[in-house]
């Protein structure tokens, strides 16, 4: 499987940069997909990478541009060459938006407050090929919003001094220590409400299940008065109140007697006495 542009560390991605910018037209993509045996869309993404996270300088970057818009230009004519350009303009607002990751700040300003006296920010950055804009944005992210602890922000102010006039360091570290000290304590702040919170929300949920324990507990009581009910007075259950009204309905049946019907002879007057009435079938 093939290398995509993570696979390449910051120092690769600065001279694969560098060698594109420094090339002539006619040299390519395919060139550098070739040489470092890589697809297309790699080495796009490694030269965005440049750009972006302030791998290469503003002044490499705008090379890089004009590079790819002249490039552009030749393949696709003018609608390309603008699509190039907004392309550009796209990517440096996003590289001055950039910043590294926390655990990233937190390495790259704890590895520059530890390191020797005679490495100072220049060194430091061409070392780790940012620009000076990106490590000043870095270091101040970890002190001021408290990445790092109390002992590297102090080795970062000594840092600062060995290098620096105390006139200038002292005011700028102090106004960072403020900040820091500020947002420490609205951290904390936040912190604190995020743990009441937490209890509410664990007590509610502990109410909850007692009073879900209460109403089982109810319930099964509640059973078992009615299965003792049962057992001890004999009280009958659905089922046999069923079965009970079914037998005395069969019973009710049974003891009803039949309908009788008299037979009359043919030569028999058919006629009643009712109420003193002769009364007569036959008109």
């Amino acid at each position: 499987m093939g290398r995509n542009a993570k696979d390449f560390s910051r120092y690769d991605v600065k001279n694969i940069a560098l060698e594109y910018a420094s090339s002539e037209d006619e040299v390519s993509a395919s060139y550098f997909c070739e040489t470092y045996n890589i697809t297309e869309g790699v080495f796009y993404s490694i030269i965005k990478r440049a750009v972006v996270e302030s791998i290469v300088n503003e002044e490499t970057a705008h090379v890089i541009a004009k590079k790819a818009s002249r490039n552009s230009a030749a393949r696709g004519g003018e609608g390309g060459r603008i699509r190039s350009v907004y392309k550009h303009e796209r990517l440096m607002r996003e590289r001055k938006k950039f910043e590294f990751t926390i655990k990233e700040k937190i390495w790259y300003a704890t590895q520059y407050a530890k390191s020797p006296s005679y490495v100072d920010v220049k060194t430091f950055i061409v070392q780790h090929s940012m620009t000076r804009e990106l490590f000043d944005r870095t270091v101040r992210s970890a002190i001021v919003d408290g990445h790092v602890s109390d002992i590297v922000a102090r080795e970062l102010f000594g840092k600062a001094l060995q290098h620096n006039k105390e006139e200038r360091v002292r005011p700028f570290f102090d106004g960072l220590f403020a900040e820091r000290q500020t947002n420490m304590k609205a951290k904390k702040e936040h912190e604190r409400q995020i743990r009441v919170k937490s209890r509410e929300r664990s007590k509610e949920r502990k109410e909850k299940q007692l009073m879900e324990d209460d109403e089982e507990m109810a319930r099964q009581k509640h059973q078992e008065f009615i299965q003792l009910g049962i057992q001890d007075f004999g009280i009958p259950d659905e089922m046999e109140e069923q079965l009970d009204s079914l037998n005395m309905k069969n019973l009710e049946v049974e003891d009803v007697e039949p309908l009788c019907y008299e037979t009359f002879d043919e030569d028999e007057d058919v006629s009643e006495n009712v109420l003193g009435e002769q009364l007569s079938f036959l008109e």
